[in-house]
């Protein structure tokens, strides 16, 4: 077996290995801003339409318990997504 963790890594495009070195450190806090921002926006969409639209919506699609899981998506959507949108700014404080 070879040790790669002593073998440089060889880069995509190598003339831009300044900008990698600038960028991979910033590339996982805008990943997790990003989901969690998309986790906010469907959460509020659940909110702003109200429960009862939402369960009408899971009712038709065939999905049992109606108004409670869209209680569920809710915060598993809206609450959920929020460590998601803050973890980035307060690792960084």
């Amino acid at each position: 077996m070879s040790d790669n963790t002593s073998a440089r890594q060889k880069l995509f495009i190598p003339s831009l290995a300044g900008f990698y070195e600038w960028a991979v450190p910033l590339a996982w806090p805008i990943l997790r801003f990003g989901c969690g921002w998309l986790f906010l926006v469907h959460g509020w969409g659940k909110w702003a339409r109200g429960m009862e639209a939402q369960a009408g919506q899971l009712a038709k699609s065939g999905w049992p318990w109606g108004l409670w899981f869209a209680a569920f998506l809710f915060v598993v959507e809206f609450v959920g997504g929020a460590p998601y949108r803050e973890a980035p700014i307060l690792e960084n404080a």
